[in-house]
């Protein structure tokens, strides 16, 4: 589907064949930059996307290395050009997820350094061109940990409080220059037996001009 009333390209940081995929189908009609840690997944994604008729750049980092993921996008944009739109929703740090007395200083700050810090540096990367051509979309998925914390999963529960603390004050500082920030919060898995990652994809674009948040709740979003 072509998302006509925006011509730069899209970055999609933290891509997967799930949500990376849907974002990059329903954000069509423009250049679409992939960066991914899984170097043979990436591969696959920029091939069908070329395929299907799309100009892709791609480049492998782990968003929770700054210098590696500023690189990344550097190579991308140095390919594509200017992005137009960033989306950061890179799969959550399964294996920090524990019960909160035997969740160590190691897992959260390995949660943090991806959910936060990977999105701190996606967004100085893309934001500086955004700014000086007056208009930009920063899109960002989360699940739900910080709307129903659990003593079973703290990582979530503290990382995801991080993360959308991080993108309101950001949503607040940019008001007015022309950038819009969306923040999807997802209830529930995405695959099977949860949302389609078609649904979070439309919710991210319903958002994207003007900028807000919103639930994605299962029951809204399943089929």
């Amino acid at each position: 589907m072509e998302d006509s009333t925006h011509t730069g390209a899209l970055l999609v940081v933290g891509a997967g064949p799930g949500v990376g995929m849907a974002v990059a189908r329903r954000f069509g009609g423009v250049p679409v930059g992939l960066i991914a840690r899984d170097e043979v997944r990436l591969r696959a994604m920029t091939e069908t996307l070329r395929l299907e008729g799309r100009t892709v750049a791609s480049a492998a980092a782990d968003a929770s290395d700054p210098t590696a993921l500023r690189a990344a996008i550097g190579r991308i944009i140095a390919e594509l050009g200017g992005i137009d739109t960033a989306c950061f929703s890179p799969l959550p740090p399964v294996a920090t997820i524990k019960r909160a007395a035997a969740t160590d200083a190691e897992d959260l700050l390995t949660a943090l350094a991806l959910v936060v810090g990977g999105a701190a540096t996606t967004v100085r990367a893309v934001l500086p061109g955004m700014l000086a051509r007056g208009s930009g979309r920063l899109l960002f998925t989360t699940g739900s940990g910080a709307l129903h914390p659990s003593p079973e999963r703290a990582s979530p529960a503290v990382y995801t409080a991080a993360q959308t603390a991080y993108i309101d004050v950001l949503r607040r500082d940019l008001s007015g220059r022309g950038v819009a920030v969306a923040h999807v919060a997802v209830v529930g898995p995405v695959g099977a037996d949860g949302h389609r990652p078609e649904d979070v994809a439309d919710a991210l674009h319903d958002l994207a001009d003007e900028g807000g948040s919103t639930v994605l709740h299962l029951t809204e979003g399943a089929r």
